[in-house]
């Protein structure tokens, strides 16, 4: 699914929006049950979780983000991955996106947290198999 990374690459590109405050930046990275979360609403089918999971998403980029997240099956965070940056309050994991048809592709993901929960940012280059 190369297609997610250059359609989650792009939004990247338009701009970031950080908290006001340093003081907002989340202290710890995701738990193993919020990427649990995180990926059943990214895998649900249901274009209202779908939207509602990915951070920063640009006003009429949403016809593309369905179009390749309704595609996907499961969602699968490896927990033994995540790296967390304090400095940022962002975070990367390894992940391993099933396709309706077709084999699996393999992406890391960087996670930012908005209000209680974390958000897919971004899909970031040199994926590995988990």
């Amino acid at each position: 699914m190369v297609v997610v990374g250059l359609v989650v690459g792009v939004f990247v590109s338009v701009g970031v929006s950080l908290p006001a405050k340093k003081s907002d930046l989340p202290t710890v990275g995701p738990t193993a049950n919020e990427l649990e979360q995180l990926a059943a609403d990214l895998s649900s089918g249901k274009p209202d979780r779908i939207l509602a999971s990915i951070a920063d998403l640009p006003p009429g980029a949403e016809k593309d983000v369905l179009k390749t997240f309704t595609n996907i099956k499961f969602v699968d965070f490896n927990t033994q991955t995540v790296r967390f940056d304090k400095a940022t309050g962002a975070a990367v994991v390894d992940a391993r996106l099933t396709p309706r048809k077709g084999p699996p592709t393999y992406e890391r993901e960087a996670l930012v947290k908005r209000g209680t929960r974390w958000l897919l940012y971004s899909s970031l280059p040199n994926p590995k198999a988990t």
